[in-house]
């Protein structure tokens, strides 16, 4: 869980972004975050922000370098946070529940 997931902002198409090629952008915004920012990154994040002497980003920051760095897709549209999952056959961002969905106590 150490990653981030972006879509295409025309076809919804999705890449992973790993926190390990963000450099410098990653550690910057658990830096100034009250907590971790995940608890799967909680150790990493409490070392950051007790050493890392790089400055702190906010969250909409943080996404706007990330979506820069991950850049365009292939076909014209740009990886971008934000971005609705779509569904892959029609794009539509309208998604409802099948009838015979059930909820699961967890």
């Amino acid at each position: 869980m150490m990653f981030h997931i972006v879509r295409c902002d025309q076809c919804g198409e999705e890449t992973i972004v790993p926190f390990a090629e963000l450099g410098e952008v990653h550690p910057q915004y658990p830096k100034g975050l009250p907590g971790p920012y995940d608890i799967a990154t909680a150790d990493a994040d409490r070392w950051v922000q007790e050493h890392y002497s790089g400055p702190a980003i906010t969250e909409q920051e943080h996404h706007a370098r990330v979506d820069q760095m991950v850049g365009r897709y292939a076909w014209g549209g740009s990886y971008r946070f934000d971005t609705p999952p779509k569904c892959p056959r029609c794009r539509s961002t309208a998604f409802s529940r099948h009838p015979g969905w059930r909820d699961v106590d967890v």
